[in-house]
């Protein structure tokens, strides 16, 4: 009975082992079989390719007749294997010299790949819609090529991407509905392309999102409300292009937003509401627009603001006194608008601004001293208002001031002597104004270029002139 299991267990034992052997030499020849295939494909797709410069970058991408090992690009320039031997990763970014189409790459041999990064090229043409064959990327970088063409409908298909980046080429036609399929998407950037039509409702769809940047195309339509879902968002750049419509509220619920750019388009109707919820936003861009109504007097909650560029729109109302309590604001550009009242104590709060630029408004009223204690200002711009009374004394404590523009207001008296305390003044310019008396002794301290980019009348240029060493 002894003698019987063990000859079962003999036999068992050298079953186990010719099946073990059998798997590895079938699972070794799967992987030859792989790596072959994927050498032939990188091979192919080299030979297709204009190469003129020399050393080629692609050199590495050869394999000898006379190798007796197995075939594997593992070793080549730009290409990364997992550990059976499979090409994980392409990464052929700035080399510069890629110069033709993917038209002979073979995605649908490279099934383990999760990294693709041909930036930085010269590749033309469309982008194939094959390229959905590879059903495990993440990773998708083609930017900065001319590539051509609209973006393929099968790019839905590739539902692990979280990183696509087509910026910089010449890609038209409209962003595919299918892109809202990709909800592991953590970047869409398109922009500087030629896309055109509206932005897909489906976009909403993609909640994981914190980049997206379709700007500088030829986008029109509304902003759709759906923006509003993607709650992770912390880069929203739509700017250059031509939007119209009002900034749909729903995009106060973009709690985790800090930059955000809608400049240059065709925007209008009042700032919503609900942009005082963005309490994690610092950098908002909506310039050159038409967007009306006056600053919400909640702005002052947005304590994170670093930049704010609401200029060349047709802002009504008065600049609020609230805007003092964004401390840590460094910018503040509302130019060419219709603001009218005057400039609030409160803007003395803004320690940390650097530049305000509130030209070609209609600002009454006197320039507040508290204004001097905006130690880091460089830039004041109040040119173009209907600002009167006389300049105060404390606009010598800005010594950190480059360029100063006050001209066609209705100031008058005595222009303050010490003005160019810190001697960097480059910019400066008070023409049709009500001064008296001859005009900055105290220019002496500025830089000598300064003269010859003043605008003032010439009896006081003369003035100044008398008084330079």
């Amino acid at each position: 009975m002894i003698c019987i299991i063990n000859i079962n267990t003999m036999a068992l034992l050298t079953l186990i082992k010719r099946v073990f052997t059998f798997s590895l030499v079938y699972f070794s020849l799967c992987v030859a079989s792989d790596s072959t295939q994927e050498v032939d494909a990188l091979l192919r797709w080299k030979s297709s390719l204009q190469n003129d410069q020399n050393p080629s970058p692609l050199t590495s991408w050869s394999v000898s007749d006379h190798e007796n090992v197995t075939k594997s690009p593992c070793s080549w320039s730009g290409i990364s294997c997992n550990n059976a031997g499979s090409v994980i990763s392409i990464n052929l970014t700035g080399t510069g010299n890629l110069n033709g189409t993917l038209d002979e790459f073979s995605f649908s041999s490279f099934p383990f790949l999760s990294y693709l990064n041909l930036s930085m090229n010269h590749l033309f043409g469309t982008i194939p819609p094959h390229i959905s064959n590879l059903s495990n990327l993440k990773y998708l970088d083609l930017s900065t090529n001319q590539l051509s063409g609209e973006i393929p409908r099968e790019i839905g298909l590739l539902t692990h991407l979280e990183v696509m980046r087509l910026v910089k080429n010449h890609l038209d036609g409209s962003i595919p509905r299918e892109v809202g399929q990709l909800t592991s998407l953590n970047e869409l950037l398109f922009y500087n392309n030629h896309l055109h039509g509206s932005i897909p409702e489906e976009i909403g769809h993609l909640t994981s999102l914190f980049n997206l940047d379709l700007s500088k195309n030829h986008l029109s339509g509304s902003i759709p409300a759906c923006i509003g879902n993607l709650s992770n968002l912390e880069f929203l750049y739509l700017g250059n292009n031509m939007f119209f419509g009002t900034i749909p509220e729903e995009i106060g619920n973009l709690k985790s937003l800090s930059y955000l750019r809608l400049s240059k388009n065709d925007l209008s109707g009042s700032l919503p509401s609900s942009i005082t919820n963005l309490t994690s936003l610092k950098f908002p861009n909506l310039h050159i627009n038409h967007l009306s109504g006056s600053i919400p007097e909640e702005i002052g909650k947005l304590k994170s603001l670093r930049f704010l560029r609401l200029s060349e729109n047709q802002l009504t109302g008065v600049l609020p006194p609230c805007i003092g309590n964004i401390s840590n604001l460094q910018s503040l550009l509302l130019g060419k608008n219709i603001i009218s009242g005057s400039i609030p104590q409160e803007i003395g709060n803004l320690k940390s601004l650097r530049s305000t630029r509130l030209g070609f408004n209609q600002l009454t009223g006197s320039v507040p001293p508290s204004l001097g204690n905006l130690s880091d200002l460089k830039l004041l711009c109040l040119h173009q208002n209907q600002l009167s009374d006389f300049i105060p004394q404390e606009i010598g404590n800005l010594v950190k001031l480059t360029k100063l523009l006050l001209y066609v207001n209705h100031f008058s008296g005595n222009f303050p002597q010490n003005i160019c305390q810190g001697g960097l003044l480059e910019y400066f310019s008070v023409r049709d104004n009500h001064f008296k008396g001859q005009i900055l002794k105290t220019l002496r301290n500025c830089q000598f270029n300064l003269v010859r980019k003043i605008d003032y009348n010439p009896n006081l240029l003369n003035s100044l002139r008398d008084s330079m060493p």
